[in-house]
């Protein structure tokens, strides 16, 4: 029984939305069912607590990018699409007008 499960009084999945069997290692590092995409938006949301409480401004969580018009990328876990965001972009990190961005 996983501890996950036991402890939200949920019942128990014993399969991933991936098709793996679901045990707590599996829930960690499973990027389809599992709590990486939960732990990485705790740390975008954290990181940008802690640019507004050091006094930057503008800070902004999941701010688009541009569009690309016909840039290519050799890797291919670049999101190229109109809904590619980054993780946090704020001003006054390295200077007081300066927009400085931070991504996964």
């Amino acid at each position: 029984s996983s501890g996950i499960n036991a402890e939200y009084g949920e019942s128990e999945t014993r399969t991933c939305a991936c098709g793996k069997a679901n045990n707590l290692e599996h829930c960690l590092s499973c990027p389809r069912g599992g709590y990486v995409y939960l732990r990485h938006n705790q740390l975008r949301d954290l990181t940008a607590n802690f640019l507004e409480e050091a006094g930057c401004k503008d800070v902004t969580v999941g701010p688009r990018l541009l569009p690309l018009s016909s840039e290519t990328f050799h890797l291919k876990s670049v999101i190229t699409g109109d809904d590619a965001r980054l993780d946090v972009a704020a001003r006054g990190i390295w200077s007081p007008m300066e927009r400085t961005v931070n991504t996964p």
